[in-house]
């Protein structure tokens, strides 16, 4: 596969090497689950180096909602592909997987050992509660591209997105409807919003 160009022409796109490494640091921030090492990695590859726009970011995540598997993985592949090819997907990959491999395998002996303790559950309550503020503030970085998006395509297409989000968290709140059938049914719903609009745009100008 060959890179596609996702970020301006004056950002050199990075090698297989610095994506190694930044998604080894991101790996190694991933604690509480994959929010944080994801958010670890935006800010690095979209905030700092300009690698990838918010844009080009959001757009890779949310194919990745729509893919089996792990989310991050599959985000560590997309990236990497897009900025460096399948060596830029390798590489990506194999610094995501390989510290949280070694770090598993010796939480998991050492927790085996500790896990009565009572001043270790208190700190489980504490990381928990830290991965909980990076995933929140993960999500909103995810949305505000689309935000925005939405809001210089119009009051309708706002309201739509707006409308998808509170019926598809009152949906996972009080239903057992697939989230693969969600995304399917909010990708569709905007489309359709996005189709109709610019056809009543097309229709005002003639």
């Amino acid at each position: 596969m060959t890179p596609v160009e996702s970020t301006p022409s004056t950002v050199m796109p990075p090698r297989p090497l610095e994506l190694l490494v930044v998604w080894m640091k991101a790996a190694s921030q991933a604690i509480g689950g994959g929010g944080s090492g994801v958010l670890t990695a935006y800010n690095t590859m979209v905030a700092s180096r300009s690698w990838l726009s918010a844009e080009s970011w959001s757009e890779c995540w949310a194919i990745c909602q729509i893919v089996p598997g792990v989310n991050i993985m599959a985000m560590a592949l997309l990236t990497g592909s897009r900025l460096a090819g399948w060596p830029g997907a390798l590489a990506s990959l194999g610094g995501l997987v390989g510290p949280s491999l070694v770090a598993t395998l010796l939480i998991t002996i050492l927790y085996s050992r500790v896990q009565g303790s009572h001043l270790v559950q208190s700190g489980l309550h504490g990381l928990m509660a830290a991965a909980a503020a990076g995933s929140i503030m993960f999500s909103w970085r995810l949305a505000s591209p689309a935000i925005r998006a939405n809001l210089t395509r119009g009051r309708l297409v706002f309201s739509v997105g707006v409308v998808i989000v509170v019926t598809s968290a009152v949906l996972v709140r009080t239903t057992q409807v697939p989230v693969f059938v969600m995304l399917l049914t909010g990708g569709g719903a905007m489309g359709l919003t996005l189709w109709v609009d610019d056809y009543r745009g097309r229709k005002a100008e003639k």
